[in-house]
């Protein structure tokens, strides 16, 4: 199903999300404005550019933010083999081309400033993460 009236944002971030130096776009917003329709879109428009796919991470409802290293784990299939899941984690996602997909991020909001720290450890420069969370601030990309 397309998406009417927001073809400007979803250039936006897909432009950003191309860029080298970008790791993490996040898409803020209301909550109910669109945030999930709208990365899907940008997924949709950039998913040529990531050979090894787009995973699409729904967050919504996620008990404790302890459990959101180890629900991406279990959504890219990556076991820890002897070391920490977030080690496994990054080792697996500096590996690949993947557009990582973090719907509904609120829920773990601590836990995704974490992540949000994880690009930095990653060694290749176009591995994206891709968080969709509402704030307070109205607008964002």
């Amino acid at each position: 199903m397309p998406i009417t009236g927001r073809e400007e944002a979803i250039r936006s971030a897909a432009a950003l999300l191309l860029q080298a130096d970008i790791r993490l776009v996040t898409l803020t917003g209301p909550e109910g404005i669109g945030k999930t329709r709208l990365s899907l879109g940008v997924a949709t428009t950039v998913s040529e550019q990531f050979p090894d796919g787009i995973c699409f991470v729904t967050l919504a409802g996620l008990p404790a933010s302890e459990l959101l290293i180890p629900v991406i784990a279990h959504a890219l299939h990556v076991e820890p083999y002897h070391r920490t899941l977030l080690d496994a984690l990054i080792d697996h996602l500096a590996n690949i081309r993947l557009l990582l997909i973090l719907d509904s991020a609120e829920s773990v909001v601590s836990e995704g400033q974490s992540i949000g720290e994880s690009p930095q450890r990653v060694p290749r420069s176009q591995d994206s993460r891709y968080q969709s969370r509402p704030t307070e601030r109205p607008g964002g990309v």
